[in-house]
């Protein structure tokens, strides 16, 4: 009788921990589709959100590509889609106010978030943006960032870019930021033309992202590129070392290999080739940060620098002081 008394309450053992591992695998499944994890210490928090994380979604191939609240295709019919995003101010006196944004590029139909919000309760006393976190996996925001991107009617986009920004800003990962670039991007080429003052040299080199039309009109004057932007910064008043000028050419390497690697343009139309890329541009964004920081950012000297992006360093070299190749 005792040798069956504890073969039962094995029996029973093994169904409780059974049952509890259904339970937490169950909550784990749950946890994933809202975006967020059980901690070491069983504290539920947000998940990082990557690609891989994100919970399999019928009907669309690409994760990344869907509503975070409706779980639609975001890139197809009439709706406007758009990124959560933070905007802070930038210091200085412009006469058009600019702004600093960062992604943890969540995104959403704009209708959904709008839906989602007259929905969510707490009343006045809670902002917008307190509410969008209940539904956007915790992404904190305090703007959203249509994407030029799909066949809104003018009416829509119109009310999409005319939403206003908050003052607090925080949040997103490098990739993510990286991926909010292509956003930017199309967003930055929808807009009316408009003579903005750039800020330094860096900010002169990423306008490039802007002016030019194809891969291979980067490449013609790539070089002429780093060159202007290493010799307006020695104009600027800085010193001309490495170490001072690393900042340049770093950004200089992000736009190149950015062109060459994310967006190879091949069309005169950079507007329609960027939009049908939209999706494969996110893709490719993982890997360009991934190469970015490993091959690119560790470089500590001109040499390796010039070697690694294959530029003549007979055409840069003067433009740096006699520690040129000290080591960071």
């Amino acid at each position: 009788m005792l040798q069956v008394a504890a073969q039962i309450e094995n029996v029973r053992q093994e169904t409780r921990q059974k049952k509890r591992q259904m339970a937490m695998a169950m909550r784990n499944k749950q946890l994933r589709e809202m975006g967020m994890q059980m901690g070491k210490s069983g504290e539920v928090k947000v998940a990082h959100r990557r690609i891989a994380n994100e919970p399999a979604l019928e009907g669309v191939v690409d994760p990344l590509a869907s509503c975070c609240i409706c779980r639609e295709p975001l890139f197809h019919g009439t709706r406007v889609a758009a990124a959560y995003a933070f905007a802070s101010p930038l210091p200085g006196e412009s006469r058009v106010p600019q702004l600093a944004t960062v992604s943890q590029m969540v995104m959403v139909h704009i209708d959904c978030h709008q839906n989602a919000i007259r929905r969510s309760g707490g009343g006045r006393n809670v902002d917008e943006w307190s509410k969008a976190s209940l539904h956007n996996a915790g992404a904190k925001c305090n703007v959203l960032t249509p994407i030029a991107s799909g066949s809104a009617s003018e009416a829509d986009w119109t009310a999409a870019v005319n939403r206003s920004f908050s003052e607090a800003s925080q949040g997103g990962g490098r990739e993510s930021n990286a991926q909010y670039l292509a956003v930017l991007h199309l967003l930055a080429l929808s807009l009316p033309a408009d003579d903005l003052p750039t800020r330094n040299a860096r900010h002169r080199v990423m306008s490039f992202l802007m002016t030019e039309l194809t891969v291979e009109s980067w490449r013609e004057q790539r070089v002429d590129v780093l060159r202007a932007a290493l010799s307006d910064s020695s104009t600027e008043g800085h010193d001309s070392t490495w170490e001072t000028l690393r900042p340049i050419c770093l950004t200089w390497a992000f736009v190149d290999l950015y062109f060459n690697d994310v967006i190879p343009i091949d069309s005169d139309d950079r507007m329609e080739w960027l939009q049908t890329h939209l999706l494969d541009t996110l893709r490719k964004t993982s890997v360009f940060v991934k190469k970015f920081d490993e091959q690119i950012a560790v470089l500590s000297s001109i040499d390796a620098f010039a070697e690694k992006m294959d530029l003549p360093i007979d055409q840069i070299s003067s433009l740096f002081g006699a520690s040129g190749d000290a080591d960071v």
